[in-house]
């Protein structure tokens, strides 16, 4: 599997393949990603289908595809890629995981309220951006009627 380096701390990323066709989500997503230091989004799509046949070119190590994903969408990915372990909706063993973290001394209640705060300022820039590239086509297709 191809993996990408960063020069700078020569540590390996991790790669990642982001498709929803929801815009607002997709680009929260990916803000939230690119402040990874350990994470590099490889390719964005707003179509699953199309998203797919990238797999075999930027082969990443995740995939992230909407929660509506059509089940064609499913069967082609099954049929390009070779699929890992699927996350669970529920979180799988996150129960365990944040056991860990209690024990390690993390304060998860500020941990969530963090997450929270930097996925809803993630979204209101990405809403914000949207907007105005709406505007701006508004605005030009205005001035060319």
């Amino acid at each position: 599997m191809k993996r990408n380096s960063n020069a700078i701390t020569n540590r390996v990323k991790i790669t990642v393949l982001v498709a929803d066709d929801h815009p607002v989500v997709r680009h929260g997503i990916i803000a939230n990603l690119k402040q990874q230091q350990d994470m590099l989004v490889v390719v964005e799509y707003s179509d699953g289908i199309e998203a797919i046949k990238l797999i075999k070119e930027h082969l990443p190590d995740v995939v992230l595809l909407g929660l509506r994903t059509p089940e064609a969408t499913l069967k082609a990915f099954a049929d390009h890629g070779q699929l890992g372990s699927i996350m669970p909706a529920d979180g799988g063993g996150s129960e365990a995981i944040l056991s860990q973290f209690r024990k390690a001394g993390v304060n998860l209640a500020a941990l969530v309220a963090q997450l929270q705060n930097e996925g809803a300022k993630s979204f209101v820039k990405s809403w914000n951006e949207w907007i105005a590239v709406v505007a701006s086509k508004s605005d030009a297709l205005k001035q060319a009627a």
